[in-house]
């Protein structure tokens, strides 16, 4: 009886800890309105965003994972700048989170599957400029919660409260 409630206790430990582990934060930004982290979810093939330790609305989630790439901070806002790492076939995909006193808002994701972004502040705007994958040059402007590709708005609203990389 003692041997199967010690083998019941270890198992049930084990699953605490990998729990724990599970949901850890592997990367966060701190802001002054409170914590973005990403949590890499060892149970599903995905990362999630976090603030302040829940999970955002819209919810947003990574194709393979997802990195935060830069902080931008503002007057009344920082902007958080996500990667979500895809795979051969298009490496990465953008979306900007806007954090403030009100919360965290990301954006749908974005981007010509460049993985190799020049993100600058330029005024009251965030110019993200990246080739496609035939080497022509993008300039995404975002500015007021709205974006541009090359002169051509992008839609950045996310279905049905997610916001995914898929």
């Amino acid at each position: 009886m003692k041997k199967i409630f010690g083998i019941l206790s270890a198992s049930i430990l084990s699953c605490g800890i990998a729990s724990a582990q599970t949901y850890a934060p592997t990367q966060t930004s701190k802001t002054p309105y409170g914590e973005v982290s990403i949590i890499q979810n060892h149970l599903y093939p995905t990362s999630v965003l976090l603030f302040k330790g829940e999970k955002t609305a819209p919810r947003i989630t990574g194709n393979n994972s997802l990195d935060i790439v830069q902080t931008i901070t503002d007057k009344n806002v920082d902007y958080v700048i996500l990667r979500s790492n895809g795979g051969e076939l298009c490496p990465a995909r953008y979306s900007i989170v806007s954090v403030s006193e009100r919360g965290a808002f990301p954006t749908n994701f974005f981007g010509t599957c460049s993985d190799s972004p020049d993100i600058k502040k330029v005024g009251l705007n965030i110019v993200i400029e990246m080739p496609d994958l035939k080497g022509k040059k993008h300039k995404f402007i975002y500015e007021n919660s709205h974006m541009t590709d090359n002169g051509h708005t992008v839609n950045l609203s996310c279905r049905n409260g997610q916001c995914d990389n898929f």
